[in-house]
């Protein structure tokens, strides 16, 4: 069978003949899930459940499949294990003990780095550059814990995740810091924040007002949030899911990825 060569159809030839102009092809927006989990396994706090949030975290994982996960309030074993079990790339970054001019790493009981995490289906590939993580500015002085931050940047994206401060007006400042390096993030790439902020939407101090401009919130009703880059992402839907061994739901944002 013989090709036969066509020329190709311009929208000027459309015009020439009167033709009605072809309708242009909206490219549909690609759904992207994060799920935010604090799972209270440091086993110093009243909430510990003898590290069964853990597998309660992995079940919800396989169950929800999202395309980034942040956890907080885990040891670096447990963060290991969670990517080990899920097959999902998996980054630990831990907390900071404050000891006069030094700041090694916050233990968990078991003797384990304990700090945040965050995680990414394995579609995404692995980081493309080496994760930004430090410690705020702005901390409790009544607390020998160092709150901290990191950001991780994909090929198509940058996820932070960060566990602020108990004291409101600090924890106002260190998100803030937080969602200054976001707004870093995003004039590159697109860009998502979540993580348990222990603030509440119109409290006092209202999470709100940490959210800058270009930039949407959606939470659980509690202090977990999810910030997300407005130019880059939709909203779809919230939903939060009860958890047996943990003091917090599992809370999932489905996004839509322009």
């Amino acid at each position: 069978m013989s090709r036969i060569a066509l020329a190709p159809v311009t929208f000027a030839a459309f015009a020439a003949f009167g033709l009605a102009m072809p309708p242009t092809v909206a490219l549909a927006a690609t759904p992207f899930k994060v799920l935010q989990l604090n799972l209270c396994n440091s086993g110093l706090a009243g909430c510990y459940e003898d590290g069964k949030a853990i597998g309660e975290g992995i079940a919800k994982i396989d169950s929800q499949q999202p395309d980034v996960v942040s956890v907080n309030e885990v040891c670096e074993d447990d963060i290991a294990r969670m990517g080990n079990e899920t097959g999902y790339s998996a980054y630990f970054f831990p907390a900071r003990k404050r000891t006069g001019s030094e700041t090694p790493p916050y233990l968990c009981k078991n003797g384990h780095p304990y700090g945040i995490g965050f995680l990414a289906r394995p579609d995404h590939g692995d980081l493309v550059n080496t994760p930004q993580y430090r410690w705020y500015t702005n901390q409790d002085t009544g607390s020998s814990e160092m709150r901290v931050m990191a950001c991780g940047e994909y090929s198509e994206f940058v996820f932070c995740t960060t566990h602020l401060a108990t004291v409101g007006s600090i924890a106002m400042k260190q998100c803030q810091e937080l969602m200054t390096d976001a707004v870093a993030h995003a004039a590159h790439k697109p860009t998502v924040v979540a993580g348990d902020l222990n603030m509440r939407y119109q409290g006092a101090p209202n999470v709100q007002a940490c959210v800058p401009s270009g930039f949407f919130r959606k939470g659980d009703g509690s202090v977990q949030h999810v910030i997300a880059q407005q130019s880059a992402f939709g909203f779809s839907s919230t939903r939060t899911l009860s958890m047996s061994y943990t003091d917090h739901p599992a809370f999932v944002v489905n996004l839509l990825k322009n």
